[in-house]
């Protein structure tokens, strides 16, 4: 059974994800400031835990990727610039095989598809979303010697 960590798993996304994954046969580790609260995720499943963290904490984070075999990040700090290296190195020297950044969700309010998929692949929607693909798009091709491949889904 894999161990995934979903950083900023308490959040809109986070609420879909993880009844699912937990219905797949994951076992779901949430890494969250619980701004808004737990949302409605399935607390009593004995797969599930959540942890109350800031990502700029690193020493609770390195705590929370121990025994952790994916790292999703979901989360969104507004007006905060992540050090996506930073997090990226804690995750790869606790062990954690794989490390899967999720886009932005600045371009969430967009109604159409095509605008959506656009954004993905350009300059987004507002300044913030450009920013982060290129860090995060330089952080994977500077670490990893290959290209991010963006998929939509």
């Amino acid at each position: 059974m894999k161990n995934i960590l979903l950083i900023g798993g308490a959040g809109y996304v986070g609420n879909v994800l993880v009844p699912r994954l937990l219905n797949d046969g994951y076992k779901v580790r949430v890494y969250d400031l619980l701004f808004f609260g737990h949302g409605t995720l399935p607390l009593k499943n004995p797969n599930l835990e959540v942890i109350e963290g800031d990502i700029r904490d690193t020493e609770h984070f390195v705590e929370a990727c121990n025994g952790i075999d994916v790292v999703l990040y979901l989360g969104n700090l507004n007006n905060y610039t992540t050090n996506y290296e930073e997090i990226a190195k804690i995750a790869k020297e606790s062990g954690v095989k794989s490390f899967i950044y999720h886009s932005s969700d600045s371009i969430a309010n967009t109604t159409s598809p095509q605008v959506r998929a656009a954004a993905l692949f350009s300059s987004g929607i507002n300044g913030y979303s450009p920013r982060t693909r290129l860090s995060s798009t330089e952080l994977i091709e500077t670490k990893s010697n290959s290209k991010p491949k963006p998929s939509i889904g």
